[in-house]
């Protein structure tokens, strides 16, 4: 489980790098070759919006998940717990 939610923050940190390395990129070219890059061109270059938040909902969901079951606070971990 551990290693599940090693390589999901590492997909997680991956694309949020990705999507701020495109912003700054087109901020680069804007000043140093006066070229306009508009948002719909930077997005032919990345995941889509609901695939990038479904990524990010879902590595949240598993830590916090995986932080209950760590303190017993979910209704069904103490049964397991317990036997």
């Amino acid at each position: 489980m551990k290693n599940r939610l090693y390589l999901s923050w590492t997909v997680t940190f991956v694309c949020r790098m990705w999507k701020i390395s495109l912003k700054y990129n087109a901020m680069v070219k804007k000043k140093i070759f006066n070229e306009k890059i508009s948002q719909q061109k930077r997005n032919k270059f990345f995941i889509s919006h609901q695939s990038y938040h479904s990524i990010e909902i879902n590595c949240h969901n598993l830590l916090f998940l995986m932080i209950l079951v760590k303190r017993r606070d979910l209704p069904f971990s103490r049964k397991f717990y317990d036997e």
